[in-house]
């Protein structure tokens, strides 16, 4: 999340805060998204509020293994300048810290933020797992880059990430209900941090999410993380999920996935596959005029009403096929020209979308 060459230098630091309550804060971020972890020491003195190198700081820290680590700051008087000292087992380790804190971004955590919601915290994990892959990464599209939370009325939340060519959406139950409905988003530096926090043998075994306009916090027992939030607006991507389908195959996920990689092996660097669904059998084939190269795979499948012809980014729907674990898959469309959606015949909460692509023919 800490860019090393950001056009402030001051989000090269770690802010580390401590409170009359004895509640420890440090934040990080850049340019675009910051995040505070909220901790609890085991003993702590009086209130201080400095600012480390954070790349010195976590070097000095991943070189202690797992043990207790005792911190002290010391303020050299008449500077801005002092040294936080941790002390452990093996010795001391000395940084150099940095007391003009006021220039670091303010996170804004004196906000009333009131709570939205509360979800399985193994259940957001795995479900962000299964999604983060299609969140865009070109740079340009900034709503595209964050995975969306949506939480429903109800006990169900899902999660989505879509890069405008492929949607990944993970239906997930809770039982904590919720009146209200409410998308958050969650950034890709959020949704790589909150694996290492959750505690899976925790007595709470939710995260509760609440949120302002502009800051969200997640909080489970042991620890509390507040990021800004994304100031863009999520797609309305419910419009291009087919409802009323005309075509449906259902194919064993390996055979179809072992075909996808032979003729993609022989199509052209946007790697298009032309996918036929016919009675009884899928057929796949893949060309490359600049090196006179082509292929077929003919596998059989199960067709439910009309034959259709279509065209796909292979690469797309293998990495869809790759998120689900169930033997067989159902693709469902309507025309060549519109979505379809890839979905799991034992389980119906993961679905991929993918847009069609023009055919080589």
């Amino acid at each position: 999340m800490i860019n090393p060459k950001a056009a402030l230098p001051v989000m090269q630091n770690i802010l580390l805060s401590l409170t009359d309550t004895g509640k420890l804060f440090l934040t990080a971020g850049n340019e675009t998204e910051s995040v505070t972890l909220e901790l609890e020491p085991a003993v702590s003195s009086d209130a201080a509020e400095i600012m480390v190198d954070a790349r010195t700081f976590l070097d000095a820290l991943n070189n202690l293994f797992e043990q207790p680590v005792t911190i002290t700051v010391t303020h050299k008087e008449g500077t801005t300048e002092g040294t936080l000292t941790l002390i452990h087992q093996d010795g001391n380790t000395f940084i150099p810290a940095y007391f003009d804190t006021d220039i670091y971004p303010d996170m804004g955590l004196h906000q009333q933020i009131n709570d939205v919601c509360a979800v399985d915290a193994e259940e957001l994990v795995s479900g962000i797992e299964k999604v983060k892959w299609a969140v865009s990464k070109d740079g340009y599209r900034l709503a595209l880059e964050n995975i969306c939370l949506e939480r429903e009325k109800g006990t169900c939340f899902n999660l989505i990430a879509t890069n405008g060519h492929v949607l990944m959406q993970s239906r997930h139950d809770t039982n904590q209900p919720s009146d209200d409905e409410k998308q958050i988003l969650i950034p890709q530096g959020i949704a790589n941090i909150l694996p290492n926090l959750i505690v899976p043998s925790s007595v709470d075994e939710h995260i509760k999410i609440a949120t302002t306009d502009n800051l969200c916090r997640m909080q489970q027992d042991g620890w509390v993380l507040y990021y800004t939030l994304p100031s863009v607006q999520f797609p309305k991507y419910k419009s291009v999920i087919p409802e009323n389908h005309t075509t449906a195959v259902t194919v064993d996920r390996r055979k179809l996935m072992r075909g996808l990689k032979y003729v993609l092996s022989f199509s052209t660097d946007i790697m298009q596959v032309d996918i036929d669904f016919l009675t009884g059998t899928i057929e796949l084939f893949a060309n490359n005029l600049e090196f006179q190269k082509q292929a077929r795979y003919t596998i059989a499948s199960t067709l439910e009403g009309e034959p259709l012809k279509i065209g796909v980014s292979g690469a797309n729907l293998l990495n869809i096929l790759k998120k689900f674990t169930s033997e067989e898959v159902t693709i469902k469309a309507t025309t060549a020209d519109r979505a379809f959606i890839v979905q799991s015949i034992e389980n119906s909460s993961l679905m991929g979308l993918s847009m069609p692509m023009l055919r080589n023919e």
